[in-house]
């Protein structure tokens, strides 16, 4: 049978301009659509969300307070087991058969660099979301 995952995209359309490496950040997003796209086993829907948050302000060392955006990523995939949760996002950790481990490691580490967060909601057999924040450019 045909693989019938449908992405469905919710842009925010007023998204302001972030600071970050595009490279590199294009690396953590392709990273988390594959892994949802894999956890889902050829069906299902992978949804895509941006949006401004507009209640958090985070004040960073010497600055002012910063806006963020966040991007979600969901899938209705297995979902992640509780006791791997606290080791997704280090290296060598894997669950698949042929995966190296570092996937969410890295990304971990490039929105760290970003002054970003990611984390994610889960739920066996119901699938995940990864929410990642980036600071809006001033």
């Amino acid at each position: 049978a045909e693989p019938t995952i449908t992405v469905k995209k919710l842009f925010d359309p007023s998204l302001p301009p972030i600071r970050g490496d595009q490279n590199r950040l294009t690396q953590v997003f392709l990273n988390l659509v594959r892994n949802g796209y894999q956890a889902m086993d050829g069906s299902g829907t992978l949804t895509i969300t941006t949006r401004l948050d507009t209640d958090r302000y985070v004040r960073g060392q010497g600055t002012g307070r910063s806006k963020f955006i966040w991007v979600e990523i969901a899938d209705q995939g297995v979902g992640i087991k509780e006791e791997d949760l606290l080791h997704i996002f280090s290296p060598f950790f894997t669950t698949k058969n042929s995966g190296t481990g570092l996937g969410l490691a890295v990304c971990y580490w490039i929105i760290k660099e970003h002054g970003g967060i990611i984390r994610v909601e889960t739920s066996e057999g119901k699938g995940s979301t990864f929410k990642v924040s980036l600071q809006v450019a001033d």
